[in-house]
């Protein structure tokens, strides 16, 4: 049979909060009431204005929003005889009515809406009571009149006017009628026919009762029930509900009974100040009274030894206070048949006896309650039910016979003295339920079995344990607060009173909570708009309104004079300042500060008696100081935070967000708020985040978060050195965004930040930074949601124990800490190794995501390799596969193999590792595809598989390449294996063996491109990704960036390589892109030719383009002599035209043809945004050290460089430019001295790759090896910071070990001076960019208009042994000495010179002797044979 109880069922997963606070009952005598729909139990209650509709202890189903504060609730308890209801609800606001009905939704929720508005003749009489009647009938009792409604479609008195006082538009109803009342009414009750309604005034000793003549008049016959004292309350009993008699095992033995008869009489209890309850029951229609006494039962003297009779005994004028509830016959027989059936086996004990005996009596039971923990049970039969015929006569209690059932004295339901309270009982199955509804704002759910319950004697634990004690505010929480020790979080109002929901000490449970509401006594008239909680006795509560600040204390008394001040008061944090050296040990200071830094603090002194005394500073005018009084221009601030210093005990932190976004970081000492000194503060730190507003912000001592309000993006930024390592576009407006910086427990620091909207709540936990850009580096672990029970979140606070208070209306809803699998990504469960079903502390997953990687991670393998240690990596491959070869399931697997970690991170290059042979890689293939790893993901086990393959790839090529090629060869290798695992096998066409399409070539970026610029092996590296790359096209080798990278412009006559110079690039890429289409188009070969000046050539391959439209036009413009002005002219219209047409490149070809060089490289960069095309046109056409070069290199590569903060595209670009030094500098210098004098933009750590030290070292040694130290790079005063800050960015990659190494063995080289004149020039024109201030007459395209800039010329050829990069260990020309200097140095200069001059002649006849003497190319064009060019196409 279905429950008919919300208590707890069996769950799989933990629910979503440990507690609800729905907030604070209202204190009326129908507050509270059950409804049974769908054989399902719900409890309402109202609280302000606000009904709650619940159906657990921490299930809040439904709150529902009124305009005015309702004062009375009631549910239509009919059934249909089988225990549903119809789950309508009366609920009653000071002048309306509204009924709600049932509606269901997806997934069978059920929720409630307003149906229908009952209106009232009279707008001053008060709604006091409800109940429900037969047939839809609503009884409604006011301070004037009693009023009866129909709410049945169609009912006589139903109005067609649509009533606007909500949002829907409601059907309204008017009374069918009413009946003047002399004085306002306590209660008005149907009883269960609805033939009969009782009611009694305020304060009345008479219980009137209206008996129905007539159901569709108002015709009443009355009586009158005489009390000796004051009616506190009055009931109907409720007829039993359906109940299949069993026996004691469980099986049916008879029909239905307790169902109501028309013939069974109806009972009204009445609860007298006098402490007797009386029991009132109807006669026949002969009799003369409508209502008769039946029995009466003394409640005080029920409990004979209560501590209650000690307290009147010195009062004789009043009698004690005593609670009761009852429980029918009908229930109470389900409930012990329901206990027997659990232990019907098993011998019968002294209390299951008792329950037998009880149950062959069928009484109802009525329980009395002192308050103090005593309970007495007293049985009485009813005249309401109806028995069958009993088997033994005898054992039935004769009529009006009350006698004693139980006695307990440890009952843990305890009110205070004199406290109103009100009970609503049932039960489910064999339990007993009971609800409290305490007048001092909160409403308790208890529980406990039958059997335990009324048991004779003494039971081991509790009779009825607490489920639930539901509280909170009685109007709309205005904020959630953390107190400042951290211990507490507290909900206030600002109607001035403030409640603690959620503590350290509840570990387990936050019902175990003292839920006490303190209002603020003597609080102004202006309410509060700011609160600070500080956890102490002496001060509890600092209060701000529009112009005062309050301090009160525990007990809510305000302590100390009202204070004015000037601050902000929505937007005031406050912080307990840490205790200085010399301060007394009990004074307590407090920084209140608001969004814009203006701060005042409170002072609390305890004296001697423990009294505590308040004094209150202003500070001063130009609040907290982030920036120089020198630098300040009274900046905007929107945000400030000021927390404490993680590692200086008396310094605090102050973080505040500009109007633009930026972000200002200083260090003070908490002196300065104190005495107001300048003191010794750091200077500030300023972080750009790129966003112009904000709408949240929060921050701890290590990190921020804020909101852009323009975007709704959520930035996370470190505040060490200034990354935004988290950027997200929010789907909806965010509400607040607070950390939970505060410790687990466990002594580490947990990084979760919570992000709310308007129902749900978003958590999210620090990882590492990972390598690939897809992935975040903070991951969304957690959603709270409260999405469909009608309230909308005001404020979140963290609780001490991870737990999350968030408030909403008048509730408050505290969030389990526990987290389960199913609540995280699918990737995120990889990677944590957890499972759906696994529940684990969201604290604790936090500090899994920031764990260590194993030795054996993918990323950790990839950083030992691109540092250089690649046998280290194949060690660690190794000791895996010998490790997976015995590992079964339930194996741990130490994340350094148990070793020493130095060994495994910096093992250097050399044979006595040995390598790694394909016995392992298959091996380890095999283990990866059947073991899970621990402490990795499935993604990055594949990942690992493409690491140890690239590993044995790149090792057969250690002894042919160098380390700088090996870097590149190894990335490029790792990525094509990325590519290569998701790429389908409809997209791998193969046939035999061989691709009928070139392999799409992965991006590379700076990083390798500067990795291979500086390979002095680049022939046989471009050799191999040629070979995989056939054939090599132009998309190809600018994704590979081979034009960026090749050194040599012009291949020497004995190198014997199809591809061994920039100039045999282009000659195959015109090639390639000649073929790209069928027919041969010329057109797409036009730049690369005309950027070898091989005009000659193209011309040639449109003569033979039969077909091609372009053919006749093109060979007729071709012929010009572009010597001449006025062709050069033509040449630059039509590529004006043919950028109209948006044929980019073909365009640029004409600028070429025009010799405007300059034009077509910018065009390049421009609008086809290919840098790599435009730097090889660049270098072929004009030179290496040609000012187009300069230009494209210095004004657009390096100015875009600096912009995005790119370090090794600044590197590669000084590395063109010839400038070691500035190379050096953009390698390690601080971002802020690159990025000097430009726009402020935001900062991501892969602008500080640790990569760039590697990089920084090899050009140190460089340095150092040809006599030049390092202090001739100029960098030393940024090595150190260069060193720590990757070892941070190590860290915060789970590298640690990495990290370790690098700190361990880094070495810094002493410093020494040198003078300019020690520093050689020999590179000042070797094909590097010239100097500015060289002459640039002899360049091609800069000459006068006599000689066609397509004819090849003697002055291009340059010498065969010469490149970018030849001695670039060399620093920097020394600048020009001035004429006034010495004698000496310039004759010292004369002399170098010399020498100079005869050590370049020595190497220039070395290079002759060894190779044919280069012939000088002839100066006027000589057509080549048709048949050679044909040959050379493969005609």
């Amino acid at each position: 049979m279905p429950s008919l109880s919300p208590g707890h069922g069996a769950h799989t997963a933990p629910l979503p909060f440990t507690h609800i606070a729905a907030g604070s009952p209202a204190s009326s005598l129908q507050a509270l009431t059950t409804l049974t729909y769908r054989w399902k139990r719900y409890i309402l209650y109202i609280s302000g204005r606000q009904l709650n509709i619940l159906r657990s202890s921490t299930n809040l189903v439904q709150a529902l929003n009124f305009d005015d504060e309702l004062v009375a609730v009631e549910a239509d308890k009919s059934s249909d005889g089988l225990g549903n209801g119809s789950g309508r609800i009366a609920v009653a606001g000071g002048r309306d009515v509204w009924i709600l009905e049932p509606v269901t939704g997806q997934e069978n929720r059920v929720s409630w809406r307003k149906g229908l508005i009952l209106k009232r003749q009279d707008d001053e009489d008060e709604a006091r009571t409800l109940s429900w009647g037969n047939e839809g009938e609503v009884l409604v009792g006011g301070s004037k009149r009693l009023s009866l409604f129909s709410t049945v479609e169609g009912s006589r008195e139903s109005s067609p006017i649509r009533s606007t006082a909500t949002l829907k538009e409601l059907d309204e109803r008017t009374p069918l009628w009413t009946k003047d009342l002399a004085s306002p009414v306590a209660y008005a009750a149907f009883s269960p026919s609805a033939s009969l309604i009782a009611t009694t005034s305020v304060r009345d000793r008479l219980v009137k009762i209206w008996r129905r003549l007539s159901f569709e008049d108002a015709l009443f016959d009355y009586a009158y029930l005489p009390h000796p004292g004051m009616v506190m309350h009055l009931e109907w009993r409720r007829p039993d509900p359906l109940h299949l008699e069993m026996d004691d095992l469980g099986e049916r033995r008879g029909s239905v009974y307790s169902v109501r008869h028309e013939d069974e009489l109806e009972v009204l209890h009445t609860f007298c100040t006098d402490g007797v309850m009386r029991v009132w029951k109807t006669g026949s229609h002969q009799d003369l009274d409508i209502l008769t006494l039946h029995t009466s039962i003394d409640l005080v003297g029920a409990i004979p030894q209560s501590p209650t009779l000690s307290y009147a005994a010195n009062d004789s004028s009043t009698r004690p206070s005593r609670y009761a509830f009852t429980l029918t016959s009908g229930s109470l027989s389900g409930a012990i048949t329901a206990a027997l059936s659990k232990t019907a086996l098993s011998k019968p004990t002294h209390a299951q006896e008792h329950l037998k005996e009880l149950r062959a009596k069928h009484p109802d039971i009525i329980v009395t309650l002192d308050g103090r923990g005593r309970m007495s049970a007293w049985g009485f039969s009813s005249p309401g039910t109806r028995h069958r015929r009993p088997s033994t006569p005898s054992k039935v209690a004769n009529g009006g016979e009350v006698f004693h059932v139980a006695h307990a004295e440890d009952l843990g339901i305890r009110l205070e003295n004199g406290e109103n309270a009100r009970f609503e009982s049932w039960v489910d199955g064999d339990e007993v339920n009971v609800l409290v509804h305490r007048f001092t704002a909160s409403v308790q759910w208890w529980k406990g079995g039958v059997e335990r319950l009324l048991s004779p004697g003494a039971v081991e634990g509790e009779r009825l344990g607490r489920l639930a004690d539901w509280g909170g505010a009685a109007n709309g929480i205005s904020g959630l607060v953390k107190t400042i020790d951290g211990g507490e979080v507290v909900a206030w109002t600002g109607r001035g009173s403030w409640q603690e929901v959620a503590s350290r000490l509840t570990r387990q449970s936050i019902m175990q909570l003292n839920d006490r509401v303190l209002n603020a006594q003597q609080s102004g008239p202006d309410p509060w708009l700011s609160v600070a909680a500080t956890g102490q006795k002496g001060l509890a509560v600092i209060a701000f309104t529009t112009g005062d600040v309050e301090c009160f204390d525990t007990d809510g008394k305000l302590v100390g004079a009202r204070t004015r001040h000037s601050l902000d008061a929505p937007s005031v944090w406050v912080l307990r300042l840490p205790q200085t050296e010399d301060g007394p040990a009990k004074r307590s200071v407090y920084l209140c500060y608001d969004r814009y830094g203006a701060w005042l603090t409170v002072h609390a002194h305890l004296d001697a008696n423990d009294q505590t005394n308040f004094r209150i500073t202003e500070g001063d005018n130009d609040g907290i100081p982030f920036v120089d009084a020198k630098d300040s221009a009274l900046q905007p601030w929107s945000h400030t935070r000021v927390v404490a210093h993680p590692r200086k005990p008396r310094w605090v932190r102050a973080v505040s967000a500009e109007g633009n976004g930026v972000i200002y970081r200083r260090d003070m000492p908490a002196m300065h708020f104190l005495d107001q000194s300048e003191g010794s503060k750091e200077p500030a730190l300023v972080f750009s985040t790129g966003v112009k507003s904000t709408t949240a912000f929060d921050a701890t001592a290590s990190h921020a978060a804020l909101v852009a309000e323009t975007t709704n993006e959520l930035l996370i930024v470190d505040l060490k050195d200034g990354y935004v390592e988290h950027r997200q576009k929010l789907q909806r407006n965010v509400r607040q965004a607070q950390f939970s910086a505060s410790s687990s427990g466990t002594g580490r620091p947990r990084s979760l930040l919570a992000i709310s909207y308007d129902e749900s709540v978003d958590v999210m936990a620090e990882g590492h930074y990972e390598p690939h850009s897809g992935h975040s580096t903070w991951q969304h672990i957690r959603s709270i949601s409260i999405t469909g029970i009608g309230l909308a979140i005001s404020s979140i606070a963290w609780a001490p124990e991870g737990q999350l208070a968030i408030a909403a209306g008048n509730s408050v809803f505290v969030a389990s800490r526990v987290t389960i699998g199913e609540q995280l990504g699918e990737e995120l469960r990889d990677r944590l190794d957890v499972s759906v079903a696994t529940s684990a502390e969201t604290a604790s997953l936090a500090q899994l995501l920031k764990q260590p990687l194993a030795i054996w991670h993918p990323h950790s393998l990839l950083q030992i390799s691109l540092r250089g240690h690649l046998h280290a990596a194949m060690e660690v491959l190794r000791k895996l596969e010998h490790r997976l070869r015995f590992f079964g399931e339930g194996d741990v697997l130490h994340p350094t193999f148990e070793q020493e970690p130095g060994r495994l991170t910096s093992m250097s290059l050399g044979a006595s590792t040995g390598g790694l042979d394909m016995t392992t890689v298959n091996v380890l293939r095999a283990a990866l595809t059947n073991i899970d790893l621990p402490r990795t993901s499935l993604a990055e086990q594949g990942e690992l598989k493409h690491v140890f393959e690239t590993v044995a790839y790149v090792q057969e090529h250690v002894n042919g390449l160098d380390a700088n090629a090996l870097r590149y060869l190894f990335i490029w290798k790792f990525r094509i294996l990325q590519a290569s695992s998701v790429q389908t096998l409809s997209e791998a066409k193969i046939t035999n063996g061989d691709h009928t399409s070139a392999p799409s070539a992965p991006t590379m970026t700076y990083r390798e491109i500067l990795f291979a610029t500086h390979s002095t092996t680049q022939q046989p590296l471009l050799e191999l990704l040629v070979a995989h790359h056939t054939p090599l096209t132009p998309i190809t080798a600018r994704a590979l960036g081979l034009s960026l990278w090749l050194r040599e412009l012009h291949a020497p006559a004995s190198e014997g390589s199809a591809l061994a110079s920039l100039d045999q690039l282009f000659e195959s890429l015109a090639q390639t892109a000649y073929r790209s289409v069928y027919p041969p188009d010329p057109a797409k070969a036009a730049l690369y030719f005309l950027a070898l000046r091989k005009k000659g050539t193209l011309l040639a391959l449109w003569r033979v383009a039969v077909g091609n439209k372009e053919q006749r036009a093109t060979i007729n413009f071709l012929k010009r002599d572009f010597g001449l002005e006025e062709n050069r002219t033509a040449a630059k219209k039509n590529a004006y035209a043919l950028m109209g047409k948006r044929r980019f490149e073909y365009a640029a070809a004409f600028f070429l043809l025009a010799g405007d060089c300059q034009s077509a490289v910018r065009l390049l960069a421009g609008q086809c945004e290919d840098l790599g095309l435009a730097v090889g046109v660049a270098r072929c056409f004009a030179g290496d050290g040609s000012e187009v070069l300069r230009e494209l290199v210095e004004g657009s590569m390096l100015s875009k460089a600096r912009d995005e903060g790119d370090r090794w595209c600044m590197a590669w670009c000084y590395t063109v430019l010839r400038r070691p030094k500035e190379m050096a500098k953009a390698l390690i210098a601080p971002m802020r001295v690159l990025r000097e004098g430009q726009k402020p933009r935001a900062r991501y750590w892969q602008q500080d790759d640790p990569l760039t030290l590697t990089m920084y070292e090899d050009l140190r040694a460089k340095a150092t090896k040809s006599g030049k130290k390092s202090e001739k790079l100029g960098t030393e005063q940024w090595e150190y910071e260069a060193v720590l800050r990757s070892a941070r960015i190590l860290r915060r990659q789970g590298l640690l070990l990495q990290a370790l190494e690098l700190v361990k063995t880094w070495e810094f080289v002493p410093a020494e001076r040198h003078s300019p004149e020690d520093v050689d020039d020999d590179e000042k024109h070797v094909n590097g960019v010239a100097e500015r201030n060289e002459s640039t007459a002899g360049l091609p395209g800069k000459r006068g208009g006599q000689t066609d800039p397509l004819v090849a010329t003697a002055d291009r050829v340059a010498p065969p042994a010469r490149s970018l990069l030849d001695e670039f260990d060399v620093a920097d020309p020394p600048p020009t000495v001035p004429k006034s200097q010495d004698t000496a140095k310039s004759a010292r200069e004369a002399k170098a010179a010399e020498l100079l001059a005869k050590m370049k002649a020595k190497k220039t006849a070395a290079v002759t002797d060894g190779q044919a003497a280069v012939k000088e190319k002839p100066t006027q064009f000589d057509e080549p044979a048709a048949s050679s060019i044909l040959d050379s196409f493969g005609f």
